[in-house]
């Protein structure tokens, strides 16, 4: 879905739920993992190259749909396990705590 169309996504599933989704599908991985278990961390928008800091259950719900969706991945994708598995593993253990 093009982002013209959020609103369309927020009638289907509803306006919490669509949050989760924006953040989770703008979110720069390569600018925010690294500091993601740092409460503060800033979350770098790739569409529109905003910086900001969401609220903690934003955070949580992004670092649990996150983890859903790379283990998801790396259960049914050997190549994708195997390059990116030990930057996971490291990734979800610096999030297990609360963030």
């Amino acid at each position: 879905m093009s982002l013209d169309r959020r609103a369309d996504l927020v009638a289907v599933i509803g306006p919490e739920a669509e949050a989760i989704v924006h953040l989770y599908t703008s979110c720069d991985r390569t600018a925010t993992y690294p500091s993601l278990s740092d409460l503060g961390c800033p979350f770098h928008d790739r569409f529109i190259g905003r910086v900001h800091v969401p609220a903690p259950q934003l955070r949580r719900d992004f670092a649990e749909i996150t983890a859903a969706n790379e283990l998801d991945l790396a259960r049914t994708d050997p190549a994708f396990r195997a390059r990116w598995g030990p930057e996971l593993l490291a990734l979800f253990t610096r999030i297990s705590g609360p963030c």
